[in-house]
C-alpha cells in the first residue's frame, strides 16, 4: 500500500492512476488500515482516491475517519464529495447527521474489547500500526501482536478527544487501553509506540 500511495501522489506516474484505484479496492481488508491512516493526507487528489477506496471495500471501521474528513473545516469541497458518497456507499443515510467524536469513541470500545473489523493477525508475532507523514508518506511501526488492538484504542480515543466536543468517557477510555496495553504485554516486551521515557499507566 505505501508504494501504491506514493505512486498515486506522484503526477508523472498517472499513466498507473487507474489500476493502483482498482488495485486499492480489490485488497479488500488488508488496505484498510493503512488507508485509514492516509486520511491524514492533505494531498487532494490522492485522498479522494483513498476515501473511494475505503467506501469501495467497505467496511465500517472507515466510518469515523470518513466522518472526520467531512467535519474538519479545512477539507476542500471535492474530498468532502468524494467521502459523502463513501460513506453512503457503507450505508450511512445522512453522513451530515454524523459525530465523528462519538463514532471515534465506539471505535475506541471495538478496538479495547478486540472486536473492531481491523484486527492483527493472531499468526505473526505483530501487528502493524500505521502513520502518516507528508514528509515520508506512509511508514508503519511493529508492536506486539496481543497489544495491537490496545494501541489502536488508544489512537481512536485520542481522535474522539481532538475533535473539539469530545465524548465524555473518551479520556477514560484511553487511560483503560493503556492500563490494558501494559498488562497484555509479555515478560520483556514494551510498546514501541511509546517513547522510552513515557511514564507508566499508573502514573
Amino acid at each position: 500500500v505505501p508504494m501504491m500511495i506514493d505512486y498515486l501522489r506522484d503526477p508523472s506516474k498517472s499513466q498507473f492512476h487507474p489500476a493502483l484505484r482498482r488495485g486499492l479496492r480489490d485488497m479488500g481488508l488488508s488496505a484498510v488500515n493503512p488507508l485509514l491512516a492516509a486520511t491524514e493526507m492533505k494531498d487532494e487528489p490522492t485522498l479522494m482516491a483513498v476515501v473511494t477506496a475505503l467506501g469501495d471495500i467497505g467496511y465500517d471501521v472507515a466510518v469515523p475517519y470518513l466522518a472526520r474528513l467531512l467535519q474538519l473545516p479545512d477539507t476542500p469541497s471535492s474530498v468532502k464529495a468524494a467521502t459523502a458518497d463513501a460513506l453512503q456507499r457503507l450505508r450511512v443515510a445522512d453522513p451530515s447527521k454524523l459525530s465523528a467524536t462519538d463514532l471515534f469513541y465506539d471505535l475506541a470500545e471495538k478496538f479495547y474489547y478486540d472486536n473492531a473489523a481491523v484486527r492483527a493477525d493472531k499468526k505473526n508475532p505483530v501487528g502493524l500500526i500505521w502513520y502518516w507523514s507528508d514528509q515520508k508518506g506512509l511508514t508503519e511501526t511493529d508492536v506486539p501482536q496481543p497489544i495491537f488492538h490496545d494501541v489502536m484504542s488508544k489512537r481512536a480515543a485520542e481522535y474522539s478527544l481532538k475533535l473539539g466536543q469530545s465524548h465524555g468517557d473518551a479520556l477514560s477510555l484511553w487511560l483503560s487501553a493503556n492500563f490494558q496495553d501494559e498488562a497484555d504485554l509479555g515478560p520483556g516486551q514494551k510498546d514501541p509506540t511509546l517513547a522510552s521515557d513515557a511514564p507508566s499507566a499508573h502514573y
